[in-house]
Order: C-alpha cells, then sequence, then structure tokens
C-alpha cells in the first residue's frame, strides 16, 4: 500500500487545532522560560554586587 495517501478531509481541522494548541503551549513555556533567565541573570548581577566575587566566567580566558 502506499503510505503517501492523503487524509480525508475531516482529519485536518483536527490536526491543524492539536497543532495550533502545541503552538500556544510552546509559546507560554518560551515566555516563562525567559523570565526565569531574566530572574536567574538579576539574582547573579545583586550576588555579585552585594558579596564583591564574580559569579560569571570571563569570556575569552
Amino acid at each position: 500500500m502506499n503510505s503517501s495517501t492523503p487524509k480525508p478531509p475531516n482529519e485536518q481541522p483536527q490536526n491543524t487545532d492539536a497543532l495550533q494548541q502545541k503552538i500556544a503551549l510552546l509559546e507560554k513555556q518560551l515566555q516563562w522560560e525567559k523570565l526565569r533567565a531574566d530572574a536567574l541573570d538579576t539574582m547573579i548581577n545583586i550576588a555579585e554586587k552585594q558579596l564583591d566575587i564574580t559569579i560569571r566566567k570571563k569570556s575569552g580566558n
């Protein structure tokens, strides 16, 4: 049998809806991870300033 047979038209909207839901979920997760990265960066900046220590590795060394 040919595996490239087109799917019936009634299955495409469900697939599209599922993909749109997955995209929305991934966008939400990306937003959360960006917020988390900003929070960690801020904590490192505060710790370096208050404790007068270097936490981040200098690039090129």
